[in-house]
């Protein structure tokens, strides 16, 4: 996945009346990644739960904000009619005036592990990209005030950003004719049908149009789909889900309190062997727009390796 910078500018909230072939939406799609690399504080719990405690001090700072707005931001929703970041981000999804009633949040939230030190993306998605200078400050806000120290604790440590700025992330192009592909699950992945996380192939296929179909509708665009050929196409591949590991965690419910929810999901290898022509421009989407659910919570991050293109690098190679 590449990577672009990007200024200020972002496109303003459109009809959602366009259809578009699933094939073509990788060339229509907008997003744009607020990062800030942080120092990681002592006692500090940087495990898979770390996404969800960041995204519960965003949500703080973006209520505090929405009661309570700079002059400027509350001329522009007034002017143009728009929710605060907080009403898109975190309110009921679906439930704003003009926007789309998708199930699917227009953001994922991900933390990139280092030594010492852990990056935070935020990535909106289409038409919340114009709440970017919002959503900005509202995430420097919740680290410099604090991160729970763990997935249970109630005492919080404040963050220090040593780096942050804004980038476009951009899908990479899809090889021709591929014959074989892993898909890494780099943190826990909701893969799920009903209340059960299960790794039937079937399930992985639902989720790539899912997640296509959802952060397509904020950008005006209705994605056409023909599952029946997919679907076809996806029979015809073998899928090998042997090697994923299960990951379970707790989390504090900001509407539950004194309730801890469970959180699962599984990391590892996804590999598809076959004809993959068919599927190739949704399997590009996912390192963009991850998979599953609970992407808002750090979980369905992932890579694409494609193996033919790197079988064809040893062979130019010389190896």
């Amino acid at each position: 996945m590449a990577e672009n910078p990007v200024k200020d500018a972002a496109a303003f909230p459109g009809p959602a009346d366009q259809r578009l072939a699933a094939a073509r939406f990788r060339h229509h799609l907008q997003a744009v990644d607020i990062r800030m690399e942080c120092l990681r504080p002592r006692s500090f719990d940087d495990g898979p739960s770390l996404a969800g405690r960041i995204r519960g001090g965003l949500g703080r700072a973006l209520a505090r904000m929405h009661a309570d707005p700079p002059p400027a931001w509350a001329r522009r929703r007034a002017l143009f009619g728009l929710p605060s970041g907080f009403e898109l981000l975190f309110g009921e999804v679906g439930g704003g005036p003009g926007w789309p009633q998708a199930r699917t949040r227009p953001y994922v939230l991900a933390v990139l592990p280092g030594r010492g030190r852990f990056t935070v993306v935020l990535r909106l998605f289409g038409q919340a990209c114009f709440w970017q200078v919002e959503a900005e400050a509202a995430l420097r806000a919740a680290l410099e005030e604090g991160i729970a120290l763990t997935a249970t604790a109630r005492s919080r440590a404040p963050v220090e950003i040593v780096a942050r700025d804004r980038v476009v992330p951009v899908p990479e192009v899809p090889p021709e004719g591929p014959s074989a592909v892993t898909l890494h699950l780099t943190s826990p992945t909701a893969l799920a049908r009903g209340e059960a996380f299960a790794t039937d192939p079937s399930i992985v296929a639902g989720s790539l149009i899912a997640r296509a179909r959802g952060v397509a509708a904020w950008h005006g665009i209705a994605l056409s789909v023909d599952e029946e050929a997919l679907s076809a196409a996806w029979r015809a591949l073998a899928v090998d889900l042997d090697a994923l590991e299960p990951i379970a965690w707790d989390r504090h419910s900001r509407v539950q309190p004194e309730r801890l929810l469970v959180m699962a999901g599984y990391v590892g290898p996804i590999r598809l062997f076959g004809p993959l022509a068919a599927w190739a421009p949704l399997l590009v989407l996912a390192p963009v727009l991850h998979l599953g659910s609970h992407t808002a919570f750090g979980m369905g991050r992932c890579r694409l390796v494609w193996e033919d293109a790197m079988n064809d690098a040893a062979s130019r190679s010389g190896r």
